[in-house]
């Protein structure tokens, strides 16, 4: 309801051209804000399998220091833009007009996912992360994490400074990767997260996502 289709200069053309592109990360993401996620996710999509392919082929101990360096590289990045793009303080409205969102600074989710991947493909590390005790700590530390993060104070609402904008993701990001991990290496209750409600929540929430913006607006 929100999106203008008589807009001067019928620039809505371009718009929908850059969207079916997945360059709306590059351009204004105008149609729906949230769309600028689907960008940044196909672009990882395509440089994903040859960055694996070139892992793959590295030995072991040089492929984790590839991706912890990687994942330093994303907080680094993180941190960079919000000392440079926020020295202060700003509003909601400010930091969503401003805020950088292309993918190379939004890795710190996609490198705690390889990560985590890595380590269960990796027999060694499976086999530690199939210790019940391994798994139970690994599950309540990322629950603890998510809790502390996001259970006392609503993120990004009011003055958002550095914390929300240089750490909050890759911090969001480790306590998603514990949680992960913590779960396939069968962790104390696991199974309730495979009940069918769950499971549907988990098939639906990022349509439920890119859609929620849609499903907000009120004339």
């Amino acid at each position: 309801p929100a999106f203008p289709l008589r807009d001067a200069g019928h620039a809505w053309r371009w718009r929908y051209f850059y969207h079916v592109l997945f360059l709306q990360d590059i351009f204004p993401s105008d149609i729906m804000p949230v769309f600028w996620s689907l960008s940044v996710e196909c672009q990882f999509y395509v440089v994903a399998p040859l960055l694996v392919r070139v892992l793959l082929r590295a030995d072991r101990k040089r492929r984790y220091l590839v991706l912890a360096l990687g994942a330093a590289f994303a907080v680094l990045i993180n941190i960079w833009a919000a000392l440079h793009y926020f020295p202060h303080s700003v509003d909601y409205n400010t930091w969503v007009g401003i805020a950088p969102r292309s993918l190379q600074r939004k890795m710190e989710g996609f490198m705690a996912g390889l990560i985590g991947a890595f380590l269960f493909a990796d027999e060694d590390a499976r086999r530690k992360l199939g210790r019940l005790p391994i798994a139970n700590a690994l599950f309540w530390s990322g629950a603890i994490l998510f809790v502390a993060l996001t259970g006392f104070v609503i993120q990004l609402e009011g003055d958002i400074g550095f914390f929300a904008i240089g750490l909050l993701t890759p911090l969001l990001s480790v306590a998603f990767a514990f949680l992960m991990l913590g779960l396939l290496g069968g962790c104390t209750g696991h199974n309730i997260f495979a009940v069918r409600p769950l499971r549907f929540i988990a098939l639906i929430s990022y349509s439920l996502y890119l859609i929620h913006t849609a499903l907000s607006i009120t004339r």
